[in-house]
């Protein structure tokens, strides 16, 4: 299946953002995902099918100073 992810196209074989989130072996805690201009709360990402041509963002906070 075929989506775009941060403004590039990508190839996933997940079903929905927490599987994508394990294969990309991100580190969810300070992880924000939106689905289709849509941002999910971590409860949702099992939950919502990701899906041909989906446009998802996945955006990781970090702090500094």
């Amino acid at each position: 299946m075929n989506i775009t992810l941060n403004g590039q196209p990508k190839e996933i074989s997940t079903a929905n953002v927490q599987d994508l989130v394990a294969e990309l072996q991100l580190d969810n805690i300070a992880l924000v995902a939106e689905h289709n201009g849509v941002i999910l709360r971590k409860e949702e990402w099992t939950k919502i099918p990701l899906q041909e041509n989906d446009q998802l963002e996945l955006i990781k906070f970090c702090g500094g100073g």
